[in-house]
């Protein structure tokens, strides 16, 4: 399953990433996970960003995401809900608060069926 999400990654056809989100969800892996992410990062030219978040530790992770939401909480104080979910392990409602917050962020969009797990979030902070 990752090979082929790293396969359509090298196409480079933005078409690709729903079925990748697909084989996202149905993946049982962490890493399998992580890669068919980094597939989705690669399409959306975001590899870089994504990459950065799941190899950090913890407390970097946790700084990088506020980092990179730091601007936008100033604007939409809701975020700071996302983040609190994040913290406590609930992917689902931080990936639905920052949706439902950013609803016209293209990048964003793109990652509406995403599967709600670890992976995603990163890869949605990452697109923004």
């Amino acid at each position: 399953m990752a090979a082929l999400a790293h396969a359509l990654a090298q196409h480079g056809d933005p078409n690709d990433i729903e079925p990748l989100l697909h084989a996202m969800a149905q993946a049982q892996s962490p890493l399998a996970r992580q890669q068919i992410a980094l597939s989705i990062a690669r399409l959306l030219g975001r590899y870089d960003s994504l990459y950065t978040l799941l190899t950090a530790d913890e407390p970097r992770r946790d700084r990088l995401i506020e980092k990179a939401l730091a601007l936008r909480l100033r604007e939409k104080p809701e975020l700071s809900d996302a983040l609190r979910a994040y913290a406590y392990g609930d992917y689902g409602s931080a990936l639905q608060i920052l949706r439902a917050t950013l609803p016209n962020h293209p990048r964003l969009k793109t990652l509406e069926h995403a599967p709600d797990c670890l992976e995603s979030w990163l890869l949605a902070v990452s697109v923004i």
